[in-house]
Order: structure tokens, then C-alpha cells, then sequence
């Protein structure tokens, strides 16, 4: 009787077919107007900047879910939004929920005791090379040249590139990968167990990288 009531809830846990939703926004901004990013955790996007007077956000998801209610549920709430706050424009991703813990009748009687949730998200974001930018991102690249605005980045597990920046700030990137080259401005860069490289900065340095190797 257990190897077969085992067996029965190994079966009702296993994910359903892959469901896709793509995303494309378009956000005009004004000159020189500050950018923040909002919970891009755990996507693997790619941020890059150019010469166009806009956000853009291009974005693919590949979603299942052993229980098909929450997976349809979860793929219609997801999301790009923005809005305006205080003259700087917040860029927000509501990403599809991954835990569904808690009581429910109907998943005892359809013996759906543990719902198992499979998420592949990437794409691309571009920034306007005038703008502040200040971003959360984890799991994700930039790809930054050029950027004429202050930066302020935090996260974890990046690939990070920074080329011809002008005025970069703090920087934070964990277990991750973080590169400047032919930048300046007033450096307080923060990694932990990671890989950093910084050439021909022009202004303060501030490192504190434990546990990496910094050149």
C-alpha cells in the first residue's frame, strides 16, 4: 500500500505541459530621465543600452506547473508594468508565483498534496544610454557601453560589463562576474566570492571583494 500511494503522489506531482508567454514593452522616456528596474530575480535577461529615447523590454517564459489552475493562473498574472515616481521611471516584472503551499480541501481530494513549478525566463531589456539606471537583477547580464547616467546595480550571480561608463556608483555582484573597462565616476563595488576586473578607471576605487579574485 505505501509503494503505491507513493507512487501515486510521485505521479500527480510531475509538472504539465510547458506553457509559453512572450512579452514585448515599449516605454518612451525623456532625456536624461532615471531608469529602476523592479524584481527581475531570478530571469536570465540580458540588459544592454543604445541610442533610442525608450525602455524596451522583450521577454519569453516557459512555465509549467503539476497543478494546470495555478499554472494558467500564474502565466496570466505575469507582467511588465511601469510608472512615473518622483520624475524617475520604475520598470516592475511580476513574475509567475512559485509556491502554492497551504491547505486546501480540493487538493486532498485530488490527492495533489505537493505541486511542482518549472520556470525558464529570458530575453532582453534596453536602456537609454543618457539615463540613470538602478537595477536589481540576478542571474542575468549587462552589457553596458557608453552609458552617459549614474549607475547603481545590486544583485547576484551576474555577468556584468561595463564599457565607457561614465559615472558608475555602487556595484553589487555576488558570486558573479564583473567587468570595467575605460569607465569613471566614484566606485564602491562589492563582491563576494566572484571574479572582478577593473581597467583604467578615472576617479576613487572602493573594493571590498571577499573570497574573489580581483585584477
Amino acid at each position: 500500500m505505501k509503494i503505491i500511494l507513493l507512487a501515486l503522489l510521485t505521479a500527480v506531482a510531475m509538472p504539465g505541459a510547458e506553457k509559453v508567454k512572450e512579452i514585448e514593452r515599449h516605454f518612451a522616456t525623456q532625456n536624461s530621465q532615471a531608469i529602476e528596474l523592479r524584481g527581475f530575480f531570478r530571469s536570465k535577461l540580458e540588459i544592454k543600452s543604445w541610442d533610442k529615447q525608450e525602455v524596451s523590454v522583450r521577454i519569453k517564459i516557459v512555465y509549467s506547473s503539476s497543478n494546470e489552475e495555478h499554472e494558467q493562473q500564474d502565466l496570466e498574472g505575469v507582467d511588465v508594468s511601469q510608472e512615473v515616481v518622483n520624475g524617475k521611471m520604475v520598470v516592475t516584472f511580476k513574475e509567475p508565483v512559485m509556491d502554492h503551499s497551504g491547505f486546501s480541501w480540493k487538493n486532498i481530494l485530488r490527492l495533489n498534496f505537493v505541486t511542482y513549478n518549472s520556470q525558464d525566463i529570458d530575453g532582453e531589456i534596453c536602456i537609454p544610454r543618457s539615463s540613470p539606471l538602478t537595477s536589481d537583477l540576478r542571474y542575468g547580464k549587462y552589457s553596458l557601453e557608453g552609458m552617459n547616467g549614474a549607475l547603481e546595480l545590486s544583485g547576484q550571480s551576474n555577468t556584468l560589463s561595463l564599457k565607457n561608463c561614465a559615472v558608475v556608483g555602487k556595484v553589487r555582484n555576488d558570486y558573479g562576474k564583473t567587468s570595467l573597462e575605460h569607465c569613471s565616476g566614484n566606485l564602491a563595488l562589492e563582491a563576494k566570492s566572484s571574479t572582478v576586473s577593473v581597467e583604467n578607471f578615472d576617479g576613487p576605487i572602493d573594493i571590498a571583494a571577499d573570497y574573489s579574485s580581483v585584477h
